[in-house]
């Protein structure tokens, strides 16, 4: 068996954070019951409070043990409580004499995907690994062989994306190379797509192995020349199509073998790897946070009455790294102990949630429990809060989420300079002020000084604020493909957008006075329509009704719609699918009392993206879903 299916590694689980942490010596995880002498980890995949872990342990019968004397095995742990101690769930699989490789859990099909060399049709230990599924959803399944496993060659390590339509994994296919190739498929309605060989920037001369797909970026093991030992963790970045490698720092790469990273939030991360000759231990690495944890409140109602017993993931607004789950108390108030590292933050309603539909609302807590202004989910079912400290008069305040209360919003990027006009380098937080000077929304710039918001609503100035001793004194901000220079005067600046021949000033539905171009599109969040349907959900009314009352209450204005959708399924269903959409809107603008005339409508298909997810390309769902909009263009109506 070669040595990449029997690594023998030792599995850490690497708790990380950002340069506002220390890291703490590693801490050894303890099992219950113990571990057979002897026994390790190769791999391991998260899931909901746990892990499955593919553990080797020694052909020896244990007293009293839930292990039995087979070679390996997959077996579920939870934690107990927190990462520091697994206790053991239950045995899923064990074969006798027959490598076990990585698995992958996919949650939405409740299946299982591993590795081994065991031949399930023939009941024996096999030369070559092949992978297979397990459904979880019933007891006694049996697992199924992969349809693409080749015969004569591995194909090992499966790794299955979150909304389960691609998957990943490592082979040595027949005729196409000697060595182990990273390949993926794409879920299709009549199975999986044929196997897909990565470009030759991932995939090297040496090995690739254990893929593990997170956000876009495809996380790696190879051997290939100039690593820090044997095998060493790589990442390939969602940005550059996975063409630009990068090798991972330490502690995930050292000298011994380095095989697997599994990504678990902002803080924590698993990784599995042979280290100063030991082989049977798994570790616990954590950081320390520099400031003091504080504790937020939020009140959550629905129809203005409290929601009890509500799950909900917290997540960093910036990075979209878990954070932690919560839940809320008899009273609808969910509390939370963070850093001010951790914030912004996304709150995202989880399980029984859904049952609330668009019903739920929250709204932070002051000291003296006062709720501040309430915040309903936005376009990816998000509730969007920024902590601004307790110097502050109002210790927490919402970002306010444009798509909720205004219709109408535009993308603001821009880059702070110093004197000498070169960008600042290293983070500066930049915030968007109203006319009273109270923060709206916050962003970080980026090492080259640029920063990025996503949704500002279009008036005829935009306050920006940045950090109490930055050294920027310009800000360029780019709007479209209009680029204007702004002076810092102390720490404030002041972006008045152009007035020009396409430019209209407008009233918007809350009776604000906005100033958009007629060139620009803008994207009907909250438009939501039946599943490959034109039928427009009930939870669309508010958008509806909002557009409605823009063009009546402006009545030189006309407007364009246009529909768009994803790549999957075909070019021709999807084009004929938009234009419904684009018409079943029109419709229902013109039974609010919009004329006929001021509405004109176009279906675009999948042939307007504003991403890479193409035919065939693996994304996540959240990528899927930036393709899938609908976006209206304002005019000066014709006489």
């Amino acid at each position: 068996m070669r040595h990449w299916l029997k690594t023998g590694v030792l599995c850490w689980i690497a708790v990380l954070h950002s340069s506002m942490a220390v890291a703490q010596s590693p801490e050894r995880v303890t099992f219950d019951p113990p571990l057979p002498a002897g026994a390790w980890i190769s791999a391991v995949c998260p899931i909901t409070g746990g892990v499955i872990a593919a553990l080797t342990i020694p052909v020896e019968d244990h007293f009293n043990s839930p292990f039995r004397k087979e070679h390996y095995q997959l077996v579920e742990y939870k934690f107990a409580p927190g990462y520091g101690k697994l206790a053991h769930v239950r045995i899923i699989f064990q074969l006798p004499g027959a490598d076990v490789g990585s698995a992958s859990f996919d949650a939405k099909n409740k299946e299982l995907w591993f590795s081994t060399a065991w031949d399930f049709g023939k009941n024996k230990a096999t030369k070559y690994i092949q992978t297979y599924s397990l459904g979880l959803k019933e007891e006694k399944t049996v697992p199924l062989p992969f349809e693409h496993n080749q015969k004569g060659s591995h194909t090992a390590h499966p790794w299955i994306s979150d909304n389960g339509e691609y998957l990943f994994f490592s082979s040595d296919r027949a005729g196409k190379s000697t060595a182990m190739d990273i390949y993926y498929c794409v879920k299709e309605s009549s199975g999986w797509s044929a196997p897909l060989r990565l470009n030759d920037a991932l995939n090297s001369a040496a090995n690739e192995l254990f893929p593990v797909f997170e956000k876009g970026n495809i996380h790696f093991a190879s051997d290939m020349p100039g690593g820090a030992g044997g095998y060493d963790l790589y990442v390939a970045t969602k940005e550059s199509q996975w063409t630009e490698v990068r090798p991972m720092p330490e502690p995930y790469n050292s000298r011994g073998d380095d095989v697997q990273r599994v990504r678990l939030d902002d803080k924590r991360s698993y990784l599995c790897a042979g280290r100063n000759g030991q082989s049977d231990q798994l570790w616990l690495v954590t950081t320390a946070a520099l400031h003091p944890e504080e504790t937020v409140r939020f009140l959550v109602t629905c129809d203005g009455k409290p929601v009890t017993g509500v799950p909900f993931e917290v997540q960093h607004a910036r990075t979209g790294a878990r954070i932690l789950t919560a839940m809320t108390d008899d009273e609808g108030v969910i509390s939370l102990a963070l850093a001010p590292e951790d914030l912004p933050i996304h709150l995202v309603p989880m399980g029984i949630a859904e049952l609330y539909g668009d019903c739920l609302v929250m709204a932070p807590l002051s000291a003296t429990g006062q709720p501040g202004k309430p915040l309903r989910k936005n376009d990816r079912g998000q509730f969007v809060f920024e902590f601004l400290g307790a110097d502050r008069p109002d210790p927490l305040t919402t970002l306010p989420n444009p798509d909720t209360f205004e219709l109408l919003t535009f993308r603001l990027e821009g880059q702070l300079l110093r004197v000498d006009g070169k960008p600042i380098t290293g983070q500066e937080e930049v915030s968007i002020i109203n006319e009273s000077g109270r923060v709206q929304q916050t962003v970080t710039s980026g090492d080259d000084g640029k920063f990025v918001f996503d949704k500002v609503l279009p008036l005829e100035s935009i306050g920006l604020r940045l950090e109490i001793g930055t050294e920027a004194i310009a800000i360029s901000v780019t709007e479209g493909d209009r680029t204007t220079g702004l002076t810092v005067n102390g720490t404030e600046a002041t972006y008045t957008r152009e007035q020009n021949e396409t430019s209209l000033n407008i009233m918007d539905e809350n009776g604000t006075t906005l100033r958009i171009y007629t060139e620009d599109a803008y994207r009907l969040s909250h438009l939501y329509y039946n599943f490959g349907s034109s039928d427009l959900r009930p939870e669309s009314d508010a958008t509806l009704s909002d557009l409605a009352t823009i063009l009546i209450q402006n009545p030189d204005l006309s407007v364009v719609l246009a529909a768009h959708t994803d790549s999957r399924g075909s070019a021709e269903f999807n084009l004929k699918l938009s234009q419904q959409r684009a018409e079943s809107t029109k419709k229902a603008l013109v039974g609010r009392g919009v004329p006929d005339t001021k509405v004109s409508c176009i279906g675009y298909g999948e042939s307007r993206p504003l991403n890479g997810c193409t035919d065939n390309i693996p994304c996540e769902e959240e990528d899927h879903a930036l393709n899938r909009r609908t976006e209206i263009k304002l005019k000066q109506a014709k006489p």
